[in-house]
């Protein structure tokens, strides 16, 4: 109906239909509280859930593992999370509308159950460490991933004015 009141053509607007929706996924025996009710994904399902729908006093007594990039989201089932990471509400960063409040819920989740499973590479951790609290996940042979990668690329320098 906003859109319907700038344009006769809904397209024209910046909003998308479900970027203000948080998108989660559980993990082992996790379940999350979502309008009274408690939810699970099966493999290879996501929920969408309205952010005044889910119960944020319930998940800060979770463990909860946030997701930089959304490729892992639709596979989380093959990923293995180390204890006690194993049972947790998978939450996924945000990247428009739905950013803001994922954002508010890390800042009021306890350290000690926050997670982030950020991109391996080095953006990706220096994003890590900038949340300022929680545990990071790595893959056990993240370093070695990394240092191959870095050697197959080409390497080069530039130098910048002092």
């Amino acid at each position: 109906m906003e859109a319907a009141d700038k344009s006769n053509n809904e397209k024209f607007t910046n909003d998308s239909v479900f970027g203000h929706l948080l998108v989660l996924a559980t993990a082992g025996d996790a379940e999350v509280f979502v309008g009274g009710q408690s939810a699970s994904t099966p493999p290879g399902a996501l929920l969408s859930v309205l952010p005044d729908a889910l119960d944020r006093q319930a998940l800060k007594s979770q463990r909860v593992v946030l997701v930089e990039n959304g490729a892992p989201m639709t596979e989380w089932d093959k990923i293995q999370l180390p204890p006690p990471w194993d049972n947790s509400v998978i939450l996924y960063c945000g990247h428009r509308e739905n950013a803001g409040f994922v954002q508010q819920i890390v800042a009021d989740q306890p350290s000690s159950n926050l997670a982030l499973y950020y991109d391996f590479d080095p953006e990706g951790l220096e994003m890590a460490l900038r949340t300022g609290k929680g545990t990071i996940l790595l893959p056990e042979d993240w370093r070695t991933s990394l240092i191959d990668r870095a050697m197959r690329e080409r390497v080069t320098q530039r130098d910048f004015p002092r």
